[in-house]
């Protein structure tokens, strides 16, 4: 019994014409129509009830398909395995990221990579670049992509590789009394509370640190941009988070006139191993997130 053969048989019995799986599959009609005619010699019963185009399974092919697809779904596992022991690619890929890129972003590259290699097992971990680093050096990531920064150090043993730039600008809300000021002090700055990105040590991070005045810190960007958003305060928030990634993003939020009001840092794919070209599923990933990066206008230092 040929898989093949289970694979024509499911596609006429979820379809319920040889025509409709022939065009499912990429096939012949006398093809699909032939390995069904020898299926059901080989069980010796017939599969489908037949009445002009339409089939219909038969009590035979009641009682089997089920199986057919179960059988159909391990010959493809064992196929892809077999294909990764060869190539001498990982079976599973351990993926660590930010907050930096919105959830949009992180679905179309989860669904890209599962197209890619739709065998391969995909752990994604969202935590700050300090704890992702930290993981990466003990063994518990293939793959570290978050902002780097000031006081942020890979180490020399980390292989580091610019995806993209990330521009930082400083928001407040819309109708807040700064965003209607056409130039803006750190006088004026002092006066409303600046909501501030903390890392793992609890340190303030992209902020204004020449303001000295009441602060609000929070640990995720979503957070940080939310908070100025609902009118509790200024501070930095990632361009991605103001770029209508999501029905949400950027909504709300207006700019502050202040010298400060923008700066940028590169975006980083960090591997303890280097990641090669696309042949690669380490380097397929790091070329498929600065693709999309680059498309979405955060594109790599050298694009400008």
């Amino acid at each position: 019994m040929k898989v093949e053969s289970l694979r024509y048989f499911v596609a006429v019995a979820q379809t319920g014409s040889v025509s409709r799986a022939a065009a499912r599959l990429g096939r012949n009609r006398t093809t699909v129509s032939m390995a069904i005619a020898a299926l059901e010699d080989e069980l010796a019963a017939p599969l489908f009830r037949r009445s002009g185009n339409s089939m219909a399974l038969s009590p035979a092919g009641e009682a089997m398909v089920d199986d057919a697809v179960r059988l159909i779904a391990l010959a493809d596992k064992l196929r892809r395995n077999v294909d990764h022991s060869r190539d001498g690619e990982p079976a599973k890929l351990r993926l660590g990221r930010d907050d930096v890129l919105p959830e949009a972003f992180w679905r179309q590259i989860i669904r890209d990579l599962r197209q890619h290699r739709p065998g391969l097992e995909l752990n994604m971990l969202y935590a700050s670049p300090e704890v992702l680093l930290r993981q990466l050096h003990q063994g518990q990531l293939d793959l570290a992509c978050c902002l780097g920064g000031p006081g942020l150090q890979a180490g020399p043993e980390i292989h580091s590789r610019v995806l993209g730039r990330i521009t930082m600008t400083l928001a407040v809300a819309q109708d807040h009394p700064l965003s209607q000021l056409s130039q803006v002090s750190n006088a004026d700055l002092a006066d409303v509370p600046q909501v501030v990105y903390l890392d793992q040590a609890g340190e303030a991070r992209f902020h204004v640190p020449e303001v000295a005045g009441e602060r609000l810190g929070l640990s995720s960007f979503e957070l940080v941009r939310d908070a100025i958003r609902d009118g509790l305060g200024w501070g930095y928030v990632p361009a991605p988070l103001l770029a209508g990634l999501s029905e949400t993003a950027g909504s709300g939020l207006g700019t502050v006139a202040h010298g400060q009001v923008s700066t940028w840092f590169p975006y980083l794919a960090h591997s303890c191993t280097v990641p090669g070209d696309d042949s690669t599923v380490l380097g397929w990933l790091s070329q498929r997130i600065e693709a999309q990066m680059h498309s979405l206008g955060f594109g790599t230092l050298s694009a400008d």
